[in-house]
C-alpha cells in the first residue's frame, strides 16, 4: 500500500491519454507539435508519434537541467521552462531514436491544450476515477505525498513525477494491456515496437527468457517495472528505492532450492487448506 514514485511508467499512462485522443478522433498521430503547442522553442517538423516513439530528436532535460535540480531543490519549473532549457536538439525529427523525457512533458503540454484541463485533473478523470487507483496519482498536487523536491517533481512532470502503489500498478497493467482502456487500432499502435524495441509509450521487455512489455523507470532513487507477460497472461510490478540493479534481472534471480519473483508470480496463489 505504501506510495512510490514510478517514474517512467508515467509515461504510459500520458501515451494512453494521447491515443483516446486519437481513437475518438480528437487528436492525430501525423499532428505537427506545433500546431498545437505553438508557443514552444522546438524545430518545426515534430509529430505527436515522434514525441510518443522518441524519434523527435529534442534533446533530454535531466543533462542541461542537473545543476539546478540539484542546488535549486526547491525550485518550481514551468514546462516551458523545461522545454526552453534543453538546448540545441540531438538531430532532425524522424531521423533517429533518443530517449528522451522532454518528449513527455511536450505531450502533456499538448494534453492539457486539447483537454483544456490541468493534466493531472485529466488523468483522475480518464484514468485513475474509472480504475479506482485511489492511491495513485500526480506528485506535487495537495493530496500527494512528499516523494521528491519540488524542483524534481516540476522538471520531470508528466515524463516521470506519477506516484502509485504496487496493487494500483497492477490494476493498471491489467487494463491497459488487455484492452480495457484502449480499443483495437490504438492498442496495437502502443505494441508496435521499433528495432529500438520501443512502441508509442511502451517498450519490449524480457525477463527469464519470456518476452513481455510494459515499462521501467528510474528517478532520484527509486526504481519501478511494469511488465506484462502475455503468453502467461501475467503482469508483475516491482518498486524499490534503490537504484543498483536491473529490475528484469532482479526477478529472475535465484538462489539455490528457492524460486525466483518471476516463479512465484506464474505460480499464481497458492492454494488454501
Amino acid at each position: 500500500d505504501s506510495p512510490f514514485v514510478i517514474a517512467s511508467i508515467t509515461k504510459t499512462f500520458v501515451a494512453a491519454i494521447v491515443l483516446q485522443r486519437v481513437q475518438e478522433r480528437r487528436l492525430s498521430l501525423g499532428a505537427e507539435v506545433l500546431t498545437l503547442i505553438p508557443e514552444v522553442a522546438i524545430p518545426a517538423g515534430v509529430t505527436v508519434e515522434q514525441l510518443l516513439n522518441h524519434t523527435s530528436g529534442i534533446a533530454d532535460l535531466l543533462n542541461p537541467l542537473r545543476p539546478q535540480l540539484i542546488n535549486e531543490t526547491e525550485r518550481v519549473f514551468t514546462p516551458a521552462e523545461v522545454v526552453a532549457a534543453v538546448g540545441a536538439p540531438w538531430w532532425p525529427p524522424g531521423k533517429d531514436y533518443g530517449y528522451s523525457n522532454t518528449n513527455y512533458l511536450l505531450l502533456g503540454m499538448i494534453i492539457e491544450r486539447v483537454t483544456g484541463q490541468p493534466f493531472a485533473q485529466v488523468l483522475e478523470l480518464r484514468l485513475l476515477g474509472p480504475l479506482g487507483m485511489d492511491g495513485s496519482g500526480m506528485l506535487g498536487e495537495p493530496d500527494a505525498p512528499w516523494l521528491m523536491p519540488p524542483a524534481w517533481v516540476t522538471a520531470f512532470w508528466t515524463s516521470g513525477s506519477m506516484y502509485a502503489t504496487a496493487g494500483d500498478l497492477l490494476r493498471w497493467g491489467d487494463a491497459l494491456y488487455d484492452g480495457n482502456v484502449l480499443r483495437g487500432a490504438a492498442r496495437r499502435q502502443m505494441l508496435t515496437f521499433d528495432e529500438n524495441d520501443y512502441g508509442l509509450g511502451a517498450e519490449l521487455v524480457t525477463v527469464g527468457g519470456r518476452a513481455g512489455y510494459g515499462h521501467s523507470g528510474l528517478l532520484r532513487g527509486f526504481t519501478s517495472l511494469l511488465i506484462h507477460l502475455p503468453a502467461d497472461g501475467v503482469t508483475i510490478i516491482l518498486l524499490s528505492t534503490g537504484d543498483k540493479y536491473e529490475p528484469a534481472e532482479l526477478l529472475a534471480d535465484t538462489e539455490p532450492e528457492q524460486l525466483s519473483i518471476l516463479d512465484l508470480a506464474l505460480a499464481g496463489e497458492p492454494e488454501q487448506p
